[in-house]
């Protein structure tokens, strides 16, 4: 199950929330490896362990600019990574 697949079906939310969810995180790919002056070679999409988007989401949070922005931004950041990391454990649990 894809994670659009996810927030559609399993979350109950409207495609566009699945497609700003998606967008979301690939902004977020982009302000960690700016802020941080990283390259990140993968997609976020493609992650597909839970410990290692928490890596991910605690460099994002440890980062006041960044906490500030996604404030200014209503949270669609957080709300984006929080259900990617749900999905990733969702999976991980389906296969167990």
């Amino acid at each position: 199950m894809s994670f659009q697949d996810y927030i559609i079906n399993v979350k109950g939310k409207k495609i566009v929330t699945a497609e700003k969810y998606i967008r979301s995180l690939e902004k977020m790919k982009d302000l960690i490896e700016q802020k941080y002056g990283a390259v990140i070679t993968c997609d976020f999409l493609s992650i597909n362990k839970p410990s290692e988007f928490k890596a991910l989401i605690e460099k994002f949070e440890s980062n006041l600019d960044l906490v500030l922005l996604n404030l200014k931004w209503h949270h669609i950041l957080s709300a984006a990574y929080n259900n990617y990391l749900k999905y990733l454990e969702y999976c991980e649990s389906d296969i167990l």
